[in-house]
């Protein structure tokens, strides 16, 4: 026997109240108890809704704000949103200057469109600094634009604010209960007319939809009110027990994702005919629901809760296969994180490894901005002699923790693995030895502040490596170069030559063992010291060498402090306008990339210029208003190069944000 997708009950009061609210406001939160068929509600109202839309979600898991915003970006990207790829690119904004470009983007972007943008599955947004960004946006009072936040619970305390500057409306379960005629009517869809039945219905479930929803399947054995710890009996009635043994192998196995295309669902199970089935499913099963736009599927939170259960309890399926499929598929898709996850939760041998092997691409140490605490978490179960068998993958992952969050962690994780991989017989005698020359370049972090130290770690370095590392790349954005290189190191009048011939040489070493990053940096070395120093004879010649080696490797950390220094010079020899208009011509090549080393660097060479040139107009509105703080390690492209601060004795010290 088979029960065919109910008929829907439109709801005109429901549908009405949402779309008044959304016109009028410019956040509504809708928050209530799973099971209220709030998004349900908003998809009814969707279909009439004038304005453009997108509609969003979050997943299970997306714990941080990178993570968050990276994942409704790349909906919106998918959705047609053309603006959404470079926002993506430019990571979720931190701090002043980032919010006010990020804003400002959003409402050209959005400018006379009228769009509706709906979140749905808000309460996984566990994040402060993403409740922090949505009340900026909405502040910015973006005409054009409305948001939507669907959340089974009421979120943080900024809507406080917002309620009292009238920019918000909330609606809660309230608004989505059955009413005695709500449940009349939807029964009367059904083809159920027994009065007794209503009764019974609208009593028992006080106004919650999702167990109206099953009863109306016609089991109304349940005369005692549905409570959470029945619910799992009336899944299993009025749905689950109704499918054959291969449908209901296929739910268990999908029920460890969120959502799914007929094409996962294909690659978790091994069935060829998953397209079709699911189809099937969706039109028997009102608790899975399907998105044409995104071709996605997704099961309601009731039965994938109780699908779930039954997983871990059935053991004719075997669970650690399921989630190493769904980690090779999301793998393939390059969807490093979700991948990550996923073999940790098959959580054998060969998944660690795979984990490892994962961090084996430098693209990977940008995974930590999503998920630092969770991938630390799952690094730190991998017993030591999976880790034995993917050194560099390992060493990889240590790196990305300590260049992006510089923890004490982070250090103490590298100071083991050198013990434990120095002291290990499984690692060939040639490989250790490499291993140590990777060690001694991740330690020259904690030294960075020791010039001597530095330059004599890369000058061991480069002769056990022979001139090339595994693990530093051109790609990252090392911002050696003028005029920090030298200036960090000044500590004492009549040692900047001195200071200058390290700084050469170890800005060179770097350039060898990373592929070429920071192309011409050590050429940028001398030609601020003779800037500093009053020499302008040479620096010309100095700077067009560095801009060729720069252009060459694809450096542009180094092409703009080639043009920072040629812009001092303008500067020093009267031409104030060029100077800037110098550094202006950056901004097309550079601002794009929304790579934000690239983008604060140039906004403290355009706030020095101008500040020499007296006009506070065109310095950066962060940099005038002060919203400085602790430089993040946070890029577009890969993890770059932090830089510690110094403590009264000289000593290095790493940062605590």
């Amino acid at each position: 026997m088979s029960h065919p997708h109910l008929p829907f009950l439109r709801r005109i009061r429901v549908v009405k109240t949402l779309h008044e609210t959304v016109s009028t406001y410019p956040l509504t939160v809708l928050h209530a108890p799973t099971g209220y068929g709030k998004t349900t509600a908003v998809r009814d109202m969707l279909t009439a809704f004038p304005k453009n839309h997108f509609f969003t979600f979050l997943h299970h898991g997306e714990k941080t704000a990178a993570n968050i915003w990276d994942s409704l970006t790349g909906q919106l990207e998918k959705a047609g949103e053309t603006s959404a790829t470079q926002w993506r690119r430019a990571g979720f904004p931190q701090d002043s200057r980032e919010i006010h470009w990020m804003l400002d983007h959003i409402v050209d972007a959005f400018a006379d469109r009228q769009i509706l943008w709906v979140i749905d599955d808000y309460h996984y947004a566990r994040s402060s600094e993403f409740d922090y960004f949505i009340e900026r946006l909405v502040k910015v009072k973006i005409k054009d634009l409305s948001l939507l936040l669907i959340s089974r619970t009421r979120p943080g305390a900024f809507l406080e604010e917002l309620n009292l500057l009238g920019v918000l409306a909330e609606l809660n379960r309230d608004l989505l209960i059955f009413s005695y005629a709500d449940v009349k009517k939807y029964f009367q869809l059904a083809g159920i007319t027994d009065e007794a039945a209503v009764w019974r219905a609208h009593e028992s479930c006080e106004g919650w939809g999702a167990a109206l929803c099953l009863m109306a399947q016609g089991y109304f054995k349940y005369d005692a009110p549905v409570a959470g710890h029945t619910i799992d009996r009336l899944v299993e009635n009025a749905l689950y027990k109704h499918y054959s043994k291969e449908d209901q192998s296929l739910l268990l196995q999908l029920s460890i994702c969120d959502y799914f295309t007929p094409e996962l669902a294909t690659a978790i199970s091994g069935r060829f005919d998953a397209p079709r089935r699911l189809q099937f499913l969706y039109d028997h099963n009102t608790l899975l629901s399907y998105d044409p736009v995104t071709n996605q599927y997704r099961l309601h939170s009731l039965l994938r809760s109780f699908l779930l259960r039954l997983l871990r309890a059935d053991n004719k399926i075997d669970s650690v296969q399921v989630y190493r499929k769904a980690a090779r598929w999301f793998l393939a898709d390059n969807d490093l994180l979700r991948a990550v996850h996923f073999f940790a939760n098959a959580g054998q041998g060969q998944d660690y490894l795979n984990i490892l092997r994962i961090f084996l691409n430098p693209k990977s140490g940008r995974l930590l901005q999503f998920d630092l605490e969770g991938l630390s978490d799952i690094f730190e179960r991998i017993p030591w002699k999976i880790r034995i068998q993917c050194p560099m993958g390992y060493l990889y992952f240590v790196y990305a923790c300590l260049a992006f969050s510089g923890s004490a962690q982070a250090i103490q994780w590298v100071f083991e693995a050198e013990e434990r991989f120095m002291a290990s017989p499984e690692i060939p005698e040639i490989e250790r030895y490499r291993i140590k020359g990777e060690i001694l370049l991740i330690k020259s972090l904690t030294a960075f502040n020791d010039i001597q130290t530095m330059l004599n770690m890369y000058e061991q370095a480069y002769a056990i490596l022979k001139g090339r590392s595994s693990i530093f790349h051109r790609h990252l954005n090392w911002t050696f170069g003028c005029p920090h290189i030298s200036f960090l190191y000044l500590r004492q009048p009549g040692t900047y030559l001195a200071i200058l011939d390290k700084a050469h040489g170890f800005s060179k070493l770097f350039q060898d063992l990373a592929d070429g990053c920071s192309a011409g940096a050590d050429i940028l070395v001398k030609a601020e010291y003779l800037l500093e120093t009053g020499s302008n004879k040479d620096i010309s010649m100095l700077l067009e060498k560095s801009l060729y080696l720069a252009n060459d490797k694809e450096q542009l950390a180094t092409l703009l402090s080639t043009h920072f220094i040629r812009a001092r010079k303008l500067l020093g020899m009267g031409d104030q306008h060029g100077a800037f208009a110098l550094l202006k011509s950056l901004e097309p090549q550079i601002r794009p990339l929304a790579i934000n080393v690239l983008d604060i660097t140039l906004d403290l060479a355009l706030g020095y210029i101008c500040g020499c040139m007296g006009d506070v107009q065109h310095i950066p509105e962060w940099l005038r208003h002060g919203d400085i703080r602790e430089n993040r390690a946070i890029s577009g492209t890969g993890v770059h190069l932090y830089c510690p601060r110094q403590d009264p004795v000289g000593r290095a010290t790493l940062p605590t944000a």
